[in-house]
């Protein structure tokens, strides 16, 4: 399963320092310090950077202390006022994130008699999520990724014809389907439809369930009564 480590603070973007990598391996230059001194004059009111002080050092005799209190501009927000204003954006992403996952629905679910204690069934299993059942093309090269699997359960019921667990393989996402479609390019196929002739005693109603399952999209299922 993908996840994601955001990163959260970015002190050469709020004092206004393009740079051309996320981590910058030059040294900056003295305008660029300048910049970085300036904003945490104006925002942090000073509390960023330790004044240089001379200090009587037990080894290594006269030394001065100071700069930059790293833990909290650099590598982490200052806690007033931006951490609140991280967490929100955050979780903001976070949620989102959580909501691209693949889902599994049951639809169309129809039952008929075709003749004295046989009943023919369909439904159709699709995926409404943002992102396939699979999650990525590497998941199914390593094959890691289970397909969806859909069963039909159901006390004193038959199977005649279809099969009680089928594997349909997986199911597209609405990030399959960004462009407009062309007859030069096909959708990946989001649904799948299947069908069940089922034997039942003669004059009863019995329960059956449909359940679709995949390890990475969950599990749904759909109760009906079928009579004769």
């Amino acid at each position: 399963i993908p996840t994601f480590s955001t990163e959260l603070w970015d002190i050469f973007k709020a004092a206004g320092i393009e740079r051309e990598d996320f981590y910058p391996l030059r040294p900056f230059n003295e305008d660029e310090m300048l910049k970085l001194l300036q904003w945490q004059d104006e925002y942090l009111n000073g509390d960023g950077f330790m004044p240089w002080t001379p200090f009587e050092h037990p080894q290594l005799g006269p030394v001065d202390i100071g700069g930059w209190k790293r833990v909290y501009t650099f590598r982490n927000p200052p806690p007033v006022p931006y951490f609140e204003e991280m967490a929100r954006t955050n979780c903001k992403f976070t949620l989102r994130h959580a909501a691209s996952a693949p889902k599994l629905r049951i639809r169309d679910v129809k039952a008929s008699k075709i003749a004295p204690g046989i009943v023919h069934l369909s439904a159709v299993v699709d995926n409404t999520g943002f992102l396939p059942t699979n999650l990525s093309q590497q998941a199914i090269a390593m094959k890691v990724a289970p397909p969806v699997v859909v069963s039909l359960n159901g006390d004193n019921v038959k199977v005649i014809s279809g099969s009680e667990r089928t594997e349909i393989g997986h199911l597209a996402g609405r990030s399959s389907r960004m462009i407009s479609y062309t007859r030069f390019y096909d959708w990946p196929e989001a649904s799948k439809a299947l069908e069940w002739t089922v034997q039942i005693p003669q004059n009863e109603t019995v329960s059956v369930e449909i359940v679709a399952s995949c390890t990475r999209a969950g599990v749904v299922r759909q109760k009906l009564e079928i009579g004769d």
